[in-house]
């Protein structure tokens, strides 16, 4: 299975997408120059055990991505939003109205290295 993109995406150059089966874009979407897109990262869990933990990346319908943001697994960027020039979109958050409204604390380990 692959990404699920919407009509009307505007790819600029450079984009890179990871984890390419985790993307989720809405319809009339605008994706800057050399955005990244990756659905995974490892961490420590509270047990000390370092896990990989993946997520969807999902864009709402009429968005848009600033040029060289960084967009991590499982965040999610709510419909008619923008992100700034080199943004951090931080694991697991969700924005709305420029700001991060909620963050989910438990990520299920999917691989243990």
């Amino acid at each position: 299975m692959g990404a699920q993109i919407g009509r009307l995406t505007l790819w600029s150059p450079g984009v890179k997408i990871y984890d390419r089966p985790f993307l989720r874009l809405g319809d009339d979407v605008i994706v800057g120059i050399d955005v990244r897109f990756v659905a995974h990262f490892s961490h420590v869990n509270p047990a000390g055990r370092t896990v990989l933990s993946l997520g969807p990346i999902t864009l709402g319908d009429r968005t848009s991505v600033g040029g060289s943001a960084l967009l991590s697994a499982g965040f999610t960027l709510d419909p008619d939003q923008a992100t700034e020039a080199l943004f951090l979109g931080a694991p697991f958050a969700r924005w709305r109205d420029a700001q991060r409204v909620t963050a989910e604390t438990a990520v299920p380990p999917v691989t243990t290295l």
